[in-house]
């Protein structure tokens, strides 16, 4: 009995591991296999043998994802950025044939492929399949059977705007500050959006305080440490709370050691803000600066850092 009750957990446990880009229709084993994979290409020396093999790889990444179909949100990027730093033809062609497909995730993996290799096409109104995709995605409701999906769909939007270098796209990004503060915050930053800034650091949440603090620095802002010395302890559901790693990270940018104690941090600010500058580290390329807390990171974009 015991046995059978083992058994019947496994089952379980496969079946509630098992990616949501994997149809239950599927065999334990082909999704094991699947599973498999998706851990082998996760590391980053694969995503260089795959470089490595060219043009031989496309067919295999078509039949690993089921011809672009199967792809959860972390994937598409790895996809898109694949196809882009393969730089041949035929990845070119392949994300523009995906590009031109009125099915996602392929149509947004092209885009996303095109954008990072500074081949986006066209500009960005709010006639553009992306932004419709992202407004119809705002519109659902969480009762509607595929509001999950679709949402994973969002980090590949928000990321492919920032890479098209096409500034009508800071209202949008801007509009995805409460849905998904993190990834708006990066692509904003990466825009170079400085007219973001008031909003970047009004819609900001406790989880992404210190991410919306290093934006705004890089996009030159000081209202920056205005903004950490008010947020360092803020108001919870259970009173009162401290963002540490924002303290870090006002700390490091200082050079101070103020603690939690805020009239000493506003003292020192009303002493220093005039003549104060932000360190360039700070205000380096923004894929190029390492350790940006809550931000997400590509392998493409540590190959790319590296070569600096």
């Amino acid at each position: 009995m015991k046995c059978k009750s083992r058994i019947y957990l496994i089952l379980f446990l496969l079946l509630l591991f098992t990616p949501p880009h994997l149809s239950m229709g599927r065999t334990l084993q082909e999704s094991a296999d699947r599973i498999a994979f998706a851990k082998k290409v996760s590391v980053d020396k694969d995503f260089e043998v795959g470089l490595a093999a060219g043009n031989k790889s496309i067919p295999e990444l078509r039949k690993v994802t089921e011809n672009y179909t199967r792809v959860d949100s972390n994937g598409q990027i790895r996809v898109a950025s694949f196809l882009a730093l393969l730089d041949t033809k035929e990845a070119a062609d392949e994300l523009l044939m995906m590009y031109q497909r009125p099915d996602s995730p392929a149509n947004l993996m092209g885009a996303c492929g095109l954008a990072i290799k500074g081949q986006f096409p066209g500009k960005i109104t709010q006639d553009h399949f992306l932004i419709k995709k992202l407004r119809a995605i705002y519109a659902l409701s969480i009762d509607d059977w595929d509001y999950f999906r679709e949402h994973l769909y969002i980090p590949t939007i928000l990321f492919t705007l920032s890479y098209s270098g096409d500034k009508a796209t800071v209202p949008y990004l801007i509009e995805a500050l409460n849905l998904k503060p993190r990834d708006a915050i990066d692509a904003l930053a990466r825009l170079g959006a400085k007219e973001a800034v008031p909003d970047i650091l009004k819609n900001s949440k406790p989880s992404t305080y210190p991410l919306a603090f290093r934006a705004a620095l890089y996009l030159g802002d000081k209202n920056a440490i205005d903004f950490a010395i008010s947020r360092i302890i803020y108001s919870n559901s259970k009173g009162l709370a401290v963002s540490m790693k924002l303290l870090e990270e006002l700390e490091k940018v200082t050079g101070q050691a103020f603690g939690l104690d805020r009239s000493l941090w506003l003292r020192w600010w009303r002493i220093n803000k005039q003549g104060w500058v932000i360190p360039p580290h700070y205000q380096q390329p923004w894929d190029q600066q390492e350790n940006v807390p809550g931000r997400r990171r590509h392998t493409f974009q540590r190959r790319a850092q590296h070569t600096h």
